[in-house]
């Protein structure tokens, strides 16, 4: 009994006790927090984030909890710990209850100033931006969809930040339209009013700006407003006005506006009179700018400003001065903006060396504009500088690369009308490259993104010029080049311009194969048109592609009547290609007339060495070599003659030698161009893989002939895998060849063909190379000497040919023929020597399928076959 009562008493005792010391904490608890809050309204954040901190510790049901997060956090975000302000708001977002919005606000808020802080931002606005477009409707409400369109604004996406604040039912304009006066809608309006300018939108602006005109605007707001409404009266060419505006702007808060902001009101100014072309004017409203009594920064844009004045409107400037003073308060990005004006100023010198024909200069000027351009890039001018780079690449008809220059720098740009302009640059560069799906592609994303630019006519025709390129390699593609012909019939702003496309469309269509909507197009062309002599032949044009010869041959003939005047070069092409008419016309000696006139009346022009090279190529498929040799020779010799036509001229004349059997002219003519740093790559190999002919000719010269040969894969010569597949099945007949005096040759053999297949399966398609080094294979294996392999060889080698038998016969492919018949007839031996009779039988029907004149051998041997086999049967049966 007496422990009972002591246990009673223990657990009654302990309770009081415990009672006790939760009122403790709970008072403990509610001084803490009114502590943090005071310390949170006295601004002292450190101390109110740790004691907020230990209050959400120690008080996880605390119906005060959430408001305490919230204060924490924004003690954090006073403290520019955004990082940790926005981790605390997140981890407690789904209990957050009532402060819902409130929690969403504080996020983006953090993304937002995480955003302006760092140096690649884009992510982090694009992020701020969702989170406040998902801030829940709340006191809150207005100010985020101010705050969302702010973070569009650093974007740059204009379009959107109109989207967010101008509807009549956006929360701003709500907001608008019961608090008129308010910050929130002055910061709005402010916001809304610069995406209009930035769009180009100057007259909804204007109203914007000249409503906030009768508000009572603090200073920077007023500064601001008064900013936004100069540039929008400039847009409107209403330069006096502006001007007034800004010289009442400096003169009423000259005591009261900071340096920095008069600096950017005397920019504005500045900009205006070169507008006006009041360039004396400008430069001397820089001198405001540089004086001594002006901040470092201000002093270097006024120099950077008085350097754009001279490099773009040609005033004359001592170079040395400019960057002396340029060291003097130049730096960073300051200095990369002065080192793209500098470019531009010897990209004019470049210009001006040009007109007088002064290349050394040039190139001088030309290297100089590079240099500095070049020391730009990774500045805030990096687009400036592309497009100074762009401009040096056109000067040097490096349009590949003036294109990617000017594609570059449309995107660092922020002025509309500059990046307006270097993407229509970027077109005009793709297109003299030579780049159709470029030329579209940023010709497309033109007309989307540019739809009130000036240059939208030209684009256009560059694309249908781009078009018609596509549908000559594409027939498909002459839909979308008809589309924007019909766009140009409706915009007919340059007729030579139109008459042109008129002239590409119709050769499209006569390429195509539709000759007669061709000649009603050219039919649509006015009589006087400046494209007479061309319509003219592309008429003529739509009888060849119709192999209607004779009325070819008229139209050229009419033409060279009617067109006496022409240029000797343009009369001389026309006589070559009617002479080749007559040639198609089965009437080669009319050719050779025209041809040999040709020679006569036009001996400097290319046509005439064309002519001569089509008058030695006769001789040589007549087999009279040595007058060919001779025909050559003149070509070679000829002046003005292609350097591509002068040395295939000495590669057929070494060819012509080659036939006559004269050996050592052929090494002669071979070697010589071999050795000619001047000749042509791809001449140059045909050469060498003559040479090692020449050597496999004059007595079997093997050996000779893979040395050669080898010289092709040297690792300093480029070549394309077809040339190498060549060389090595070449190299691998070289070695097949002479196994019957060195049976190891079967080994290198089959080395050099293993390289062929090894290379060949990584290309498109089935090259003939790769079926002849199959064959290779399969007759190095046939005919290898080792009885201990004999049967394992004749397996391996029936594998190749059948491979190549299959590979030239299936109906995937064009049937070639030649291969067809030589892999068919060594599978049907191997399957013989194998004694497969019925594999044998089945080949050999499956070439008379291919080959009508080869049926009655082939069905006689399939005959003799089957008798074999009855014969055989017949034999084992009677044995049993």
């Amino acid at each position: 009994m007496r422990t009972l009562i002591i246990t009673f008493i223990f657990f009654l005792c302990h309770g009081y006790v415990l009672g006790a010391i939760e009122e403790i904490n709970a008072r403990r608890s509610t001084t803490l927090f009114q502590g943090a809050q005071r310390c949170f309204r006295a601004e002292q954040w450190e101390t109110a984030a740790n004691w907020l901190q230990e209050f959400i510790r120690d008080n996880p049901d605390s119906p005060q909890r959430n408001m305490a997060i919230l204060l924490r956090a924004q003690a954090l975000f006073r403290l520019k710990q955004y990082r940790d302000c926005f981790n605390e708001l997140k981890n407690a977002e789904k209990s957050s209850g009532l402060l819902a919005a409130e929690y969403r606000f504080w996020m983006a808020e953090c993304r937002y100033r995480e955003a302006e802080s760092a140096s690649k931002n884009e992510s982090l606005y694009r992020v701020a931006a969702q989170l406040f477009a998902d801030v829940p409707k709340s006191d809150r409400h207005v100010a985020a969809n101010v705050s969302e369109a702010m973070a569009y604004a650093h974007l740059e996406d204009w379009p959107k930040v109109v989207e967010l604040l101008q509807p009549a039912e956006a929360p701003f304009q709500q907001h608008v339209s019961v608090s008129g006066k308010s910050v929130l809608v002055t910061q709005g309006n402010l916001i809304l009013a610069e995406a209009l300018l930035r769009q180009n939108l100057y007259e909804n602006a204007t109203r914007i700006l000249d409503m906030l005109s009768a508000i009572d605007l603090t200073d920077q707001d007023h500064w601001r407003h008064q900013m936004q409404l100069s540039r929008a009266l400039i847009a409107q060419k209403k330069y006096a006005k502006s001007l007034r505006l800004l010289t009442e702007l400096l003169h009423t808060a000259e005591n009261r506006m900071p340096q920095l902001r008069a600096a950017q009101a005397v920019e504005l100014m500045i900009h205006i009179h070169e507008k006006m072309g009041n360039f004396s004017e400008a430069i001397e409203i820089c001198q405001i700018l540089l004086q001594e009594g002006m901040p470092r920064a201000v002093r270097r844009r006024g120099l950077l400003l008085a350097v754009h004045l001279t490099a773009r409107h040609g005033a004359t400037f001592n170079i040395t001065q400019f960057q002396q003073l340029s060291q003097e308060v130049l730096e960073g990005d300051s200095l990369a903006a002065f080192r793209v004006a500098l470019g531009d100023v010897y990209l004019v010198k470049h210009q001006q060396a040009a007109a007088t024909e002064d290349p050394l200069s040039q190139t001088n000027n030309l290297a100089k504009s590079r240099e500095q351009y070049i020391s730009a890039i990774g500045s805030t001018f990096t687009g400036h500088a592309r497009i100074g780079l762009g401009w040096g690449a056109w000067q040097e008809r490096r349009y590949a690369d003036s294109c990617t220059n000017f594609i570059q720098a449309a995107t660092e740009l922020t002025s509309l009308a500059e990046r307006d302009r270097s993407q229509f640059k970027a077109i005009e560069s793709a297109f003299r490259s030579g780049s159709i799906k470029s030329t579209l592609r940023i010709g497309r994303n033109f007309m989307t993104n540019f739809p009130g630019s000036k240059f939208r006519g030209s684009v256009r025709y560059l694309m249908f010029y781009a078009a018609i390129r596509e549908a000559i390699q594409k027939p498909l593609f002459l839909v979308n080049a008809h589309h924007l012909f019909s766009e140009l019939d409706a915009n007919k702003q340059n007729r030579r311009d139109y008459e042109n496309a008129v002239l590409l469309l119709a050769r499209a269509e006569s390429q195509g194969g539709s000759v007669g909507a061709a000649r009603q197009l050219l039919k649509t062309l006015p009589a006087d048109t400046t494209l007479k002599r061309a319509a003219e032949l592309e008429m003529a044009g739509t009888y060849i592609r119709e192999q209607d010869w004779d009325n070819a041959i008229s139209q050229y003939k009419v033409w060279l009547m009617t067109h006496v005047k022409a240029p000797s070069n343009e009369r001389a092409k026309i006589l070559f290609d009617l002479g080749w008419l007559h040639f198609l016309n089965k009437s080669p000696a009319k050719t050779t007339t025209i041809y040999s006139d040709i020679i006569k009346q036009f001996p400097a022009t290319s046509e005439a060495a064309r002519a001569q090279m089509w008058m030695a190529d006769q001789l040589f498929n007549r087999a009279e070599f040595v007058k060919a040799e001779e025909s050559y020779q003149k070509v070679r010799d000829m002046h003005n003659c292609p350097i591509t036509l002068k040395y295939r001229a000495s590669l057929m004349a070494g060819r012509a030698a080659l036939a006559r059997r004269s050996f050592n002219n052929a090494r002669d003519y071979f070697s010589l161009m071999i050795k000619d740093a001047t000749c042509p790559e791809a001449i140059k190999i045909e050469a060498i893989f003559a040479l090692s002919n020449t050597a496999v000719l004059n007595g079997a010269k093997f050996d000779e002939a893979i040395t050669i040969l080898e010289t092709i894969l040297k690792p300093n010569r480029k070549i394309s895998p077809y040339v190498t597949l060549q060389v090595y099945g070449r190299i691998g007949d070289c070695h097949l060849q002479m196994t019957l005096e060195d049976p190891n040759r079967h080994v290198k053999a089959r080395e050099a063909y293993s390289r062929v297949l090894e290379i060949s399966s990584q290309l498109s398609g089935d090259p003939s190379v790769r079926y002849r080094a199959m064959m290779g294979m399969a007759h190095s294996l046939t005919n290898e000497e080792d009885a201990t392999k004999r049967n394992e060889n004749l397996i391996q080698a029936l594998g190749w040919a059948k491979k190549v038998f299959e590979g030239a016969s299936t109906s995937e492919t064009e049937l070639e023929t030649f291969w067809v018949r030589q892999s068919g007839l060594m599978s049907a031996e191997l399957q013989g020597l194998l004694n497969k009779p019925i594999g044998e039988i089945a080949t050999l029907e499956a070439l008379g399928k291919h080959f009508n004149m080869m049926r009655p051998t082939l069905n006689a041997r399939i005959s003799r076959i089957r008798q074999q086999l009855r014969e055989s049967s017949l034999g084992i049966a009677e044995e049993k």
